[in-house]
């Protein structure tokens, strides 16, 4: 199963790009948006971890914070 060591810095968890995410909260969800340029760099690195893993929709995966 692919592993994450740690969220993106300047992304939010859960990434809104998982069903777990904010944009299918309907409103349940507390978020302090980050500044753009942060919110780019997350996005560009889970991008790029979806793609390297080859982690498709619907695929499980986790995440490993230490």
């Amino acid at each position: 199963m692919p592993v994450l060591r740690g969220p993106p810095l300047g992304g939010g968890y859960p990434f809104s790009t998982t069903k777990e995410g904010a944009k299918n909260a309907n409103g349940n969800h507390s978020a302090r948006a980050p500044d753009s340029a942060d919110n780019q760099k997350a996005g560009s690195r889970l991008a790029s971890w979806y793609n390297d893993d080859r982690i498709l929709d619907g695929d499980t995966f986790y995440v490993q914070v230490k």
